[in-house]
């Protein structure tokens, strides 16, 4: 199984672990204009391949653990329209206890076509009830970045997984 194709049935990471609740979201469609002026962007993750606990809310991006321990969050975020002056760019993971921090300069990442990809990977600690969600924010230009997204039948492009390790 290649690790950038999720299993639609359980999540990319739930047959290497053996884990029986998890999540793996993604990104249906493209979003326009979401940051690049250093404007804090929720990734809106707004469809799903799994779900095992329905513990993820794709109306606002959220997901609420159902029971506490340690989970493996997996994020791949790809933004369009990236420029030259775009060097600065932080992605969270944000819960309850804790926001893991990325930092990345977008435009190093960004090929020919102003398309960069940032994949980030965190052990999370959740107790019941608390919560995760993942925000990017790209300064340095105008709001012209673009969070991209797929169908479930096509390439997924934006994707998390949340998987209950421990």
């Amino acid at each position: 199984m290649a690790l950038d194709t999720p299993d639609l049935s359980r999540g990319m990471w739930a047959n290497l672990f053996g884990a029986t609740r998890n999540v793996s979201a993604y990104s249906d469609v493209q979003r326009s204009n979401v940051t690049g002026d250093a404007t804090e962007y929720t990734l809106q993750f707004n469809a799903e391949y799994a779900d095992s606990d329905g513990a993820f809310n794709t109306s606002n991006y959220t997901y609420t653990a159902v029971s506490t321990g340690k989970y493996l969050v997996t994020v791949r975020a790809c933004f369009s329209s990236v420029a030259s002056g775009h060097t600065t760019g932080l992605l969270k993971i944000v819960t309850s206890n804790r926001t893991h921090n990325f930092h990345f300069n977008p435009y190093n990442r960004a090929n020919a076509a102003g398309v960069a990809t940032l994949d980030a990977v965190a052990v999370v600690d959740l107790d019941a009830a608390d919560t995760l969600s993942v925000t990017a924010t790209i300064s340095g230009g105008s709001k012209v970045i673009e969070f991209e997204g797929a169908t479930a039948t096509g390439p997924t492009v934006s994707t998390l997984e949340i998987v209950r390790v421990a």
